[in-house]
């Protein structure tokens, strides 16, 4: 008997037995005792080589074949699907249930029949499959599937339910080695995963940190080419990838952020490897491993750039927009160095105001450039607030061993993901900067003074502020003082306190758990609820600063100013 290396179905004695084999296929005729081999001669299979099965659920079969998909039904009618009558792609090397009715199908790229008969498809087109073979499938428990991807070991993808891809392999994983063999799931949040030469590995998924802090946002962040010169290309990319780790790290997703830049394999997280999924256009990365040529940012892809930032509806946050590029003596950000094509602040204006006219979204943009005060007037608007990081007539001055470390947006960004408004960390990061950065938020193209600006940056924070909020502003003899605290991200502790208008502070560990500042921080233990106190004659009058201080779990924020995130909030009593 020829060796078998699938497997049996319908293992009862009034129904077939199905066998699949290296070049064929047959089943067990309880009736003559027997078995009968099915070709495409005598029955409805598309191709002789065989290679899955898979039960239907309902006394039928599934058969994956070299030439197509075919189905038996329980009535031992055949339905055949191959690339003629259908959106299947070549041969079949792994089926899936999908639990509803349908079929997953791994193959030549990735494709799902639903239970109405309904195909999609997916390839490296129109996902991150690093390569279009999928050799094995697994449910992942949670309505979505694993898939292990053979292409020079390229390792395993995940689909979720609600559409989700990731790829997993040894740069971005615990996985030891990139040839995975088998594949075995516990549960939505654990894979274990069996490897040619690296092992038993169990990566496992922790619950998702608390992203939705503030709603829908969305965040467009452009780098085009720079001119060649000492270290500008260096410089740049660790500008953009500063700026994109700040966004991370203040819970924005991937898919909130379009990335487009000219380098298709920017290492954002500095760790010496290219992050595939980070750029979005004009090449990404796996296009460039298919064999796609980098090019320039052009002014089309900027438009899409904001098409696809219009079809993010509305906001709930400012749409950010970045640019780091090469600003000329004009102003103008210069797309091509081969071309000499460039984007004035009047182009920039009109995709602007298309978008906010389209959406009613308020608008941030941040120009890292040189000469890009220039622009200001060409970008006023109102709803929107513009920075530059350079006045009219300034170009922008890097110390090539700082590597953009020195650069205004960096510091502009890491004052924002500790938890500064758009308008005290302009001013925390133009301290240490050696140009005249610009703001302008009331909407007349021009930076004034201090107190002049600000009305609409103090009021906003990266991806929302998480200021303890008092329940009203103003308080008098006979009001309860009642503070809460915004919903904490799962991998954070935080510290909270308050200081009385003569420059007293106390920090509490639970509700109304009041005690001076020491020499250590108690960790806040409690709820939702800061504290709630009555307001009595004695209580002193003025301002109130309140203070929120997050870290990562398990760091000791004395230790490690480096990591705070502070808010600050205040409630007046009179």
């Amino acid at each position: 008997m020829e060796q078998e290396f699938a497997l049996m179905l319908h293992l009862n004695e009034s129904a077939p037995i199905w066998q699949n084999y290296h070049a064929d296929y047959k089943h067990w005729d309880s009736a003559t005792r027997q078995y009968i081999v099915d070709t495409p001669a005598n029955s409805g299979l598309p191709n002789n080589s065989v290679g899955q099965l898979l039960s239907d659920g309902n006394g039928g079969l599934w058969v994956g074949t070299n030439g197509g998909l075919a189905h038996l039904t329980a009535n031992e009618q055949w339905f055949v699907y191959t690339q003629d009558n259908s959106d299947l792609l070549g041969s079949i090397n792994s089926l899936l249930n999908d639990g509803s009715g349908g079929l997953w199908i791994g193959g030549e790229g990735l494709a799902h029949l639903s239970a109405d008969r309904q195909w999609t498809v997916y390839t490296t087109d129109n996902s991150i499959l690093p390569y279009n073979s999928v050799t094995k499938l697994l449910s992942d428990g949670a309505g979505g599937i694993w898939m292990d991807i053979p292409y020079e070991d390229s390792g395993i993808a995940r689909l979720t339910a609600n559409g989700e891809w990731a790829v997993f392999d040894t740069t971005n994983s615990g996985l030891p080695d990139n040839h995975v063999t088998a594949l075995y799931s516990e549960n939505p949040d654990s894979l274990w995963i069996g490897t040619d030469s690296g092992g038993l590995v169990n990566l496992t998924f922790p619950k998702p940190r608390l992203a939705n802090l503030s709603g829908k946002r969305a965040v467009l962040l452009i780098h085009p080419e720079p001119i060649r010169g000492h270290n500008t290309h260096t410089i740049g990319e660790k500008i953009s990838g500063s700026i994109y780790n700040s966004l991370v790290n203040r819970y924005y997703r991937n898919d909130e952020i379009y990335f487009l830049a000219y380098k298709p394999d920017i290492d954002i997280n500095q760790d010496y490897h290219a992050d595939k999924n980070a750029v979005d256009a004009p090449v990404t990365f796996l296009q460039k491993s298919q064999g796609a040529t980098p090019r320039a940012i052009t002014k089309a892809d900027i438009r899409q750039a904001f098409s696809w930032a219009q079809n993010q509806g509305v906001l709930n946050q400012p749409l950010l927009v970045v640019i780091v590029g090469h600003g000329m003596n004009d102003g103008n950000i210069l797309l091509n160095p081969a071309t000499n094509e460039t984007l004035s602040g009047a182009e920039l204006g009109v995709m602007l105001n298309d978008y906010q006219q389209a959406t009613q979204n308020q608008a941030i943009v941040i120009l890292e450039s040189a000469y890009s005060g220039a622009l200001l007037p060409a970008l006023q608007g109102q709803n929107r607030v513009i920075v530059s990081s350079t006045t009219t007539d300034q170009a922008v001055q890097y110390d090539p061993n700082l590597l953009g470390r020195d650069a205004f947006s960096t510091q502009y960004f890491h004052a924002l993901r500790r938890g500064g408004n758009f308008h005290s960390a302009f001013y925390e990061a133009k301290r240490n900067y050696a140009q005249t950065p610009q703001l302008d938020d009331d909407g007349d193209g021009m930076f004034t003074s201090r107190d002049e600006q600000g009305r609409v940056t103090a009021q906003l924070c990266l991806n929302g502020c998480f200021t303890p909020e008092a329940s009203q502003g103003v308080y008098r003899n006979g009001d309860t003082i009642r503070v809460t605290l915004p919903p904490l991200p799962v991998d954070k502790d935080q510290y909270v306190g308050i200081a009385l208008p003569n420059g007293s502070v106390f920090v509490l560990s639970d509700f109304n758990a009041f005690s001076s500042l020491g020499a250590s921080l108690p960790l806040w233990q409690g709820g939702d609820v800061m504290f709630e106190v009555p307001v009595s004659a004695d209580l002193p009058r003025g301002s109130y600063p309140l203070f929120l201080l997050r870290v990562p779990h398990g760091v000791n924020p004395l230790e490690n100013p480096e990591l705070w995130e502070l808010n600050v909030g205040s409630l007046v009593v009179e």
